[in-house]
């Protein structure tokens, strides 16, 4: 089923897994384009005005009751696809039963904003307690509640059981679920649907199959009567019931239809719709006594076993159901014998309740005709008439098929037409003086542009062929049996004539003649049969036959197919697994080959790298031993000039040297060396200053440029000094990061070294497997080959051995002969044959010379 998720407004089908909760809604169809259909909800077309409120309503309503999904009939069924619309008629009661609540919504019925009184709600007759559908939409829910146009709630099922009991004439057990529907009797179900009606005829037999819990095909088009007829036939097949034959009963007695309005020959065994049985709803089924008593549904006939009562002239059949529990009146229903145990429904009567007896009659098997034949007059196109005139010829007609075309006393016969381009045929006996057997005719008509054509054929019987045999298989006797219009009888022959007298009334004559000659050529219809079962019977070995070698055959193909499909199967596996592994071999050689020349790569670079890094140092080293060099020298020549600045410059020669060893913290050395210079140079300009006033002016301005100059020259070295650290440093942290790296590329390369060493061994050690596989099964067969040779040799052995023991016997018998005085010839006279060959070997004797 395809349930609508309010939430998402989208289809969701769930097919062969169970459903979640949800909600149904039961509502009155409108116009087919004001309805949401099952396309509008597949592209999300909700705003159709005829159908808003009660979807909205719907919808609204679910979700309060704590539920997501819902279905309406008009936009959760395809029907356009026929199969599913069939599935979706047989499992709607059961879609109905299954939801967790189902809303009624009386579209035609207000009760104003004010409403909340549910306890003393009255209905009103709405359609929707006219619709078929709603029938099963009322009796299947768990939870029934009913809502207006508006949405208010009118009450649930139990609240308003009784003003629906009233409207529809279900009792209030069934509708309160007390009671099931199975306690119903099938004639009591059937009046509730009596007053419904549906768009489509056949849909008032189609709403009824959840009710009586049965499954059938739809095939619109058939008409009501045919639809109702195969639903009763279902019915009869699935419930043993009575009741099914109680149409045309009323509820004091007498059937609702008038007897002045029903004429006919035979009204059928089976009702033509529900309102047949409209005044059944008080009866009730009685148990049966056995299964013998079942009733039993044959083309063309219904067989019940019932006693039979005669009441006002008439027969009366008692079935096993009455008003009420009481089985001292149960209800009758009129027959009229035909012949044998065939009876008919007469037009014009009907059932009856039958008075108490004193002990019921023995039961009597019936078979009851299905047959509808309405009573027709001259000028009524739809019926065919028969005359018989065969009096004259001494034959009397004693059986007629179908039986329901005669009244068994008329010379006239009708048979209502099948319709346009439609065949026909109807078989009678007739009793004969002189002639050997019973004379059987079979007359055929089809109607055709307006017109009838007619055929006949004139038959010989005995009296234990039935004319059914004769109509079930008429269409399998020879060409050559038919045709023929004369039997023979001691009076000549008897000859037929058929010839339409009145086109307008389709009225036929059908005469026999005696004609004197001598006899003519007769088909017998015994004989007919036999060839034909014979015939048949032959054609049926042969098509067992060709059966079975057609299933050996297919047997054969189906196993060869198989092997085949294995075969395939297999060699597509291994070639798969064979190429798999070759792929894999490639790729892991090619990595392999990749990963070797990066190792060698990064070897290189590794070397290089180390190379670089041993070579840092002493290029620093150099540096800083040239720049303390250049440092001591000017310190050198200001010590010579300044003795005041000796110290000084011990502490920057201490620094300079504490720099070289740590290299670390030169930055704050070389900042300070700064800072203390700067002090130096102060305390120089002082010095200057006082300097300058002992001596001559030119003298002591040519000391300070020169002292300015060393110190210019010093601080320029101390600079260039401390950006040779900072790039060492710089080198030094990039040298160490791409060590790290190689580090961590050189671990990575020696596990996928080590996983490729890995697969690579596994692949030897399966081939190693295989070889020594092979190798074991070459040492079976050598081990086997000598085994063979070895039999071979003792067999060998033994035959020789064998053949020894045959000419030592020989020579026995030769020497026995010799004793008794008779006279032989030589041993190598009588092809004795003397075994010369070596052990183990034998040379064959020569056959043609062996005579013992």
């Amino acid at each position: 089923m395809r349930l609508l998720n309010i939430k998402t407004r989208e289809l969701e089908p769930f097919f062969g897994k169970p459903a979640p909760p949800y909600a149904v809604l039961s509502h009155t169809w409108g116009r087919d384009e004001d309805e949401l259909s099952f396309d509008d909800a597949r592209d999300g077309r909700w705003d159709k005005a005829g159908s808003k409120a009660k979807f909205d309503g719907c919808a609204a309503q679910a979700l309060k009751d704590g539920l997501v999904y819902i279905w309406i009939d008009t936009c959760c069924i395809d029907k356009t696809n026929s199969v599913e619309l069939n599935e979706a008629i047989n499992s709607m009661f059961r879609w109905y039963e299954e939801a967790r609540v189902c809303y009624v919504y009386l579209a035609e019925f207000s009760t104003g904003d004010g409403f909340r009184n549910t306890s003393s709600v009255n209905l009103p007759p709405t359609s929707w307690f006219r619709r078929g559908w709603t029938l099963q939409e009322l009796l299947a829910p768990r939870e029934l509640r009913f809502y207006d146009q508006s949405w208010n709630l009118l009450g649930d099922r139990r609240t308003v059981a009784k003003p629906v009991s009233t409207l529809t004439g279900i009792p209030l057990p069934f509708l309160a679920k007390y009671k099931q529907l199975k306690d119903a009797s099938v004639a009591q179900r059937m009046s509730w649907a009596s007053t419904r009606v549906t768009k489509r005829e056949e849909d008032l037999a189609y709403c009824l199959i959840g009710i009586f819990g049965i499954s059938m095909a739809m095939n619109y088009g058939e008409r009501l009567t045919k639809a109702f007829d195969r639903l009763q036939r279902k019915i009869m097949e699935e419930i043993e019931d009575d009741s099914i034959l109680a149409w045309g009963f009323g509820s004091n007695g007498i059937s609702r239809a008038s007897a002045e309005t029903a004429t006919g020959l035979s009204a059928g065994a089976l009702a033509q719709s529900p309102s047949d049985f409209a005044g059944c709803g008080g009866i009730v089924a009685f148990p049966r006594a056995n299964f013998s008593e079942r009733l039993l549904f044959s083309p063309g006939f219904i067989q019940a076993t019932v006693p039979l009562t005669e009441l006002d002239g008439a027969t009366f059949g008692m079935l096993r159901c009455g008003l009420g529990r009481d089985k001292q009146k149960p209800i009758g229903i009129p027959l009229r014998h035909e012949q044998q145990n065939w009876y008919i429904r007469p037009h014009g009567e009907h059932p009856r309740e039958i008075p108490a007896h004193d002990g019921l009659p023995d039961c009597s098997t019936v078979r009851i005709s299905t047959a509808c034949i309405q009573s027709a007059s001259p000028e009524t196109d739809s019926v065919h008439q028969f005359y018989i005139n065969s009096f004259a010829a001494g034959l009397e007609l004693i059986e007629v098929h179908p039986r329901v075309c005669w009244d068994g006393k008329s010379p006239t016969i009708q048979v209502p037409s099948p319709g346009t381009s439609a065949d026909s045929m109807i078989l009678l006996r007739f009793a004969a003086n002189g002639v050997l057997g019973d004379v059987v005719v079979v007359l055929e008509w089809k109607d055709e542009d307006g017109k009838t054509h007619t055929q006949s054929h004139v038959m010989v019987a005995d009296r234990l062929t039935g004319l059914t045999d004769l109509s079930r298989n008429f269409s399998y006797l020879r060409k050559e049996a038919l045709g023929w219009q004369t039997v023979n009888s001691i009076q000549g022959h008897i000859r037929l004539t058929v010839e339409l007298e009145d086109e307008t009334a389709r009225l036929f004559l059908v005469d026999f003649a005696v004609h004197e000659g001598p006899a003519e050529m007769e088909v017998n219809v015994a004989m007919e049969l036999s060839l034909m079962q014979m015939r048949l019977g032959s054609k049926l070995e042969k098509l067992q036959e060709e059966n079975a070698e057609l299933r050996k055959a297919i047997a054969d193909l189906q196993r060869n197919n198989q092997l085949l499909v294995e075969a395939q199967a297999s060699e597509k596996k291994e070639d798969v697994e064979m190429q798999d592994v070759e792929e894999r071999v490639a790729i892991l050689e090619k990595e392999k080959m990749d990963l070797q020349g990066k190792v060698t790569q990064l070897e290189k670079d590794k070397v290089v790298l180390q190379n670089e890094a041993l070579q840092q140092p002493e290029v620093l080293a150099e540096g800083t031993t040239s720049v303390l060099s250049q440092m001591g020298a000017q310190m050198a020549i200001l010590e010579k000039e300044k003795m005041a600045l000796q110290e000084r410059v011990s502490f920057m020669e201490q620094v300079a040297v504490e720099a070289t060893s740590e290299l670390n913290t030169m930055r704050r050395q070389v900042s300070k060396a700064q800072q203390q210079n700067s002090s130096l140079t102060t305390m120089y300009l002082a010095l200057k200053a006082d300097h300058d006033k002992a001596r001559a002016a030119l003298a002591s301005r040519d000391l300070g440029d020169q002292e300015d100059a060393n110190k210019r020259a010093l601080q320029k070295q101390v600079v260039q000094f401390r950006e040779e650290l900072r790039e060492a440093d710089k080198q030094r942290s990039a040298l160490k990061a791409r060590t790290v790296e190689l580090e961590a590329e050189n671990v990575s390369l020696k596990r996928k070294a080590e996983t490729l060493a890995l697969e690579v061994s596994e692949i030897q050690h399966m081939s190693d497997h295989m070889r020594m596989t092979i190798g074991q099964a070459k040492e079976q067969v050598s081990s086997m080959n000598r085994r063979v040779a070895e039999l071979e040799d003792k067999i060998a052995r033994q035959e020789a051995a064998a053949e020894d023991r045959t000419a030592n016997l020989r020579r026995q018998i030769y020497d026995l002969r010799e004793q008794l005085g008779r006279t032989e010839p030589e041993p190598r006279q009588r092809g004795i044959w003397h075994v010369t060959a070596a052990p183990g070997r034998r040379s064959p004797p020569d056959r043609s010379r062996l005579n013992i």
